[in-house]
């Protein structure tokens, strides 16, 4: 047998392997953008793992072999475009590929994956939780780029888009997002489903969650549209809120005045610090 008919014999019997994809140096392509994105998280405070649900409407602006997103330390367990499963391939780095059988033609496309990851107890960012007296508190810190910690995204500032936030906790805990909640459901095991309403265009840093047996005062409507503000305060703690109370309309209106429009969202909850939850919540 020749060599020549050997080499044919083995490239047949062990085709060539694909070579890794090699992912963006810095900044995502710009061939695939984000229009709108769902998230579906359950959390329990206290548990180190939590699960995910990330849905993204994207628009490709030109034909597409492979789709890059941010995911840090999640482990993805399945994804799909447009219904049909595509190979998904992590990286020693902060990207994700989504890879399918066929390059995406040009148009507006539906990613889903699914994905575990960590709340950490360590870090103060993406998800983490801390302890006060016998509760656990979950908390999100995003900024600059660490939402890429809670769920695949396009984690850059530069893509603003709304987002739809669901969290599935176990009974008791209070959720708070950047949003009101649209709708609160239990499921037959008892766990608490809470949906809250589609955000004003947002990057992906500027999502907030706050999980946990939180009190809440009423700091009363503030800003030229009236919206309702609330204290968000640990167990035990609502009189702490009162500097807060006393504050927050004063705040409202001097912002306003500086930059010359209304407070623009549908509601503003901050700490007993006077920070907006709604931004992020910050380390205690």
């Amino acid at each position: 047998m020749s060599c020549r008919l050997i080499l044919v014999v083995l490239l047949v019997a062990f085709p060539l392997v694909a070579r890794p994809l090699k992912p963006p140096e810095l900044r995502l392509p710009d061939d695939v953008r984000p229009v709108e994105c769902r998230v579906d998280l359950r959390i329990a405070p206290g548990q180190d793992r939590f699960s995910g649900m990330a849905e993204i409407d994207v628009d490709a602006s030109r034909i597409t072999p492979v789709v890059w997103l941010h995911a840090k330390e999640l482990q993805l367990t399945d994804a799909s475009v447009d219904g049909t499963r595509v190979r998904v391939e992590m990286t020693d780095t902060d990207f994700v590929a989504l890879v399918p059988a066929q390059p995406l033609a040009p148009g507006r496309r539906r990613l889903r994956v699914a994905y575990e990851g960590t709340v950490s107890r360590n870090l103060t960012d993406g998800l983490f939780q801390q302890k006060e007296g016998a509760d656990w508190y979950v908390f999100s810190k995003f900024e600059p780029i660490t939402a890429r910690r809670a769920f695949p995204c396009f984690d850059e500032p530069s893509f603003k888009i709304p987002w739809q936030v669901t969290v599935r906790v176990p009974a008791g805990p209070r959720v708070f997002s950047n949003t009101p909640v649209s709708s609160e459901t239990a499921e037959p095991d008892g766990t608490r489903v809470v949906r809250f309403s589609r955000t004003k265009p947002l990057p992906s840093y500027l999502v907030a969650l706050a999980i946990g047996p939180f009190e809440v005062v009423d700091a009363g409507r503030v800003g030229k549209r009236q919206v309702p503000s609330r204290i968000i305060v640990p167990r035990g703690r609502a009189k702490d809120a009162r500097p807060a109370v006393e504050a927050t309309p004063k705040a409202i209106d001097l912002l306003e005045g500086y930059f010359g429009i209304p407070y623009p969202y549908e509601k503003l909850d901050r700490d007993e610090k006077g920070n907006p939850l709604n931004v992020e919540t910050k380390n205690r």
